[in-house]
C-alpha cells in the first residue's frame, strides 16, 4: 500500500510540474495521464501552435525507464518508416550446395519496440499506414512478415491539427484511441501575461545552456505499472454501472453514438480517476473525466459535458450556466465601455457571484468537487475589475 501511495504522489506531482509550465493545458494533462494509468491512447486535437507536440513530449519524459519513439506523419510516409530500424539480408544452407535466401527486419528503437509512441500530425500519414496502427493499439502486436511480435506499448500518443477524413475508413482507428481532447488558445489575461513572461524566462535558461524546462518530478515505468494493477482492483458499486447505461442512453437520444469497444472501457476510466482521487471506490464524480472519451465530432464536447454533469455534478452543472449567463454582459460592456453597459454587467457579475458562492457551500457540504467553481467564481472577479476599469475608470 505504501508503494501504491507513494507512486500516486509521484504522478500526481508529475501532472503539476506539467501544469505549471502550460498554462491553461489542465484537460490535456489529465487525459495523457489517465490514458497512461489505463494502458489507454491519446489524441490531442487543436489548431497549430498550441504546443500539443511539447506537451506530450515534456509528459512522456517524465515516465523514467521507458523506450520511446517519436515520428512526424505525411502523406509520404511508410509503414517501414515506423517499424524498421534495418533489414537484413540473411542466407542459410541447406545442405547439398542450395540455399534459403531471406530479408529480416530489425525492429529495435522503432514504434513496436517502445512503451510509449508519440505520433506527431498523425492524420496528416495516408490511410494505409494509418490502418497498418490498428493491431498495435489494440492487441500490442505488428506482423513482421510472417512473425508476430508482442510490443509492449503502454500508450500511443497522437497530435494534429485535423480530424481523420471520413472518406478514408479510418473510423476503426479512431475508435481505438480512447482519449480526444481539444485544446484551445490561451484564453485568461493573466495566463497571457505569465506565459509571455515564461517564454523569456525560458530563453535566458537556453542561453547559458541549461533545458528549456527543468524535470524535477518523474515516475518510473515499474511504478506506472504498480499503478496500473492497482486501477484493476478499485470497485466499481452496482449503481455507478446503472448510471452508465442511463448515460449511454441520454447521449444516445442527443444523437450521440458509443461503440460497445468505448463503452466497455468506460469502468476503467472511472476507476483511474479513483485512485488519481486516493480512493478505493468508483464515485458518481469521477464520471466528469468521461468527457474525454465520448465525443467524435468537437462540435459535440459541450453536449457530452453538459449529459455527463448531470450524473457527475449537477451543482457545477447549474455552476457553468449561471456563468455563460453573463457572458454576454461583460462582453457588452468591455466593447462598449460606458457606464450604462458598466452598470448593468456589474450587477449581473454580484448575482452570478452570491449564487456560485451558494453553490460552492453547497457542494462543500455534500463532499462534491469545488475546483471548478472556484474557478469560475475567480474569473468572475476579474471580470469586475475589467468592467470597473473600462466603463468607470476605477483600478482596484
Amino acid at each position: 500500500m505504501k508503494k501504491t501511495e507513494e507512486a500516486v504522489e509521484k504522478l500526481t506531482a508529475v501532472r503539476k510540474e506539467l501544469e505549471g509550465l502550460a498554462f491553461e493545458r489542465e484537460r490535456e494533462i489529465l487525459a495523457g495521464i489517465l490514458a497512461l494509468l489505463t494502458r489507454q491512447h491519446c489524441f490531442i486535437f487543436g489548431v497549430p501552435g498550441l504546443a500539443k507536440s511539447l506537451l506530450i513530449r515534456e509528459l512522456c519524459k517524465r515516465i523514467e525507464g521507458t523506450r520511446y519513439f517519436e515520428h512526424l506523419l505525411s502523406r509520404e510516409v511508410t509503414a517501414d518508416e515506423l517499424f524498421v530500424s534495418e533489414t537484413h539480408f540473411v542466407e542459410k544452407e541447406l545442405g547439398s550446395g542450395s540455399k534459403s535466401v531471406k530479408f529480416e527486419n530489425d525492429l529495435a528503437g522503432k514504434a513496436a519496440d517502445a512503451e510509449v509512441v508519440f505520433l506527431d500530425e498523425m492524420f496528416k500519414g495516408n490511410a494505409t499506414l494509418l490502418n497498418a496502427l490498428l493491431s498495435l493499439l489494440q492487441e500490442r502486436i505488428y506482423h513482421n512478415g510472417a512473425q508476430v511480435v508482442r510490443a509492449p506499448l503502454v500508450s500511443l500518443f497522437a497530435a494534429s491539427n485535423e480530424l481523420p477524413d471520413p472518406e478514408e475508413g479510418l473510423a476503426a482507428l479512431f475508435d481505438r484511441i480512447l482519449f480526444r481532447v481539444e485544446a484551445k488558445p490561451i484564453a485568461e489575461k493573466a495566463n497571457r501575461i505569465a506565459f509571455s513572461r515564461a517564454q523569456v524566462e525560458k530563453r535566458e535558461r537556453q542561453a547559458i545552456g541549461e533545458a528549456a524546462y527543468a524535470v524535477s518530478a518523474t515516475i518510473t515505468l515499474e511504478e506506472l505499472k504498480l499503478l496500473q494493477d492497482e486501477v484493476a482492483m478499485i470497485a466499481v458499486p452496482d449503481l455507478v454501472h446503472e448510471k452508465l447505461f442511463e448515460l449511454f442512453v441520454r447521449l444516445t437520444e442527443e444523437g450521440i453514438v458509443i461503440t460497445d469497444r468505448r463503452y466497455g472501457r468506460l469502468p476503467l476510466i472511472l476507476q483511474a480517476s479513483a485512485l488519481l482521487a486516493r480512493r478505493d471506490t468508483v464515485s458518481l464524480v469521477d464520471f466528469t473525466n468521461l468527457q474525454y472519451i465520448l465525443w467524435d465530432d468537437p462540435k459535440d464536447q459541450q453536449t457530452v459535458r453538459k449529459v455527463i454533469l448531470e450524473f457527475a455534478n449537477p451543482l457545477e452543472n447549474e455552476a457553468l450556466r449561471l456563468f455563460d449567463a453573463v457572458g454576454d454582459a461583460v462582453r457588452n460592456a468591455l466593447a462598449g465601455g460606458d457606464q450604462k453597459l458598466g452598470v448593468e454587467a456589474g450587477a449581473k457579475l454580484k448575482t452570478a457571484l452570491a449564487e456560485l458562492n451558494r453553490l460552492k457551500a453547497e457542494a462543500e457540504s455534500q463532499q462534491l468537487p469545488t475546483d471548478k467553481i472556484e474557478e469560475l467564481i475567480n474569473k468572475l472577479r476579474e471580470n469586475q475589475k475589467e468592467v470597473l476599469k473600462t466603463c468607470f475608470g476605477i483600478e482596484d
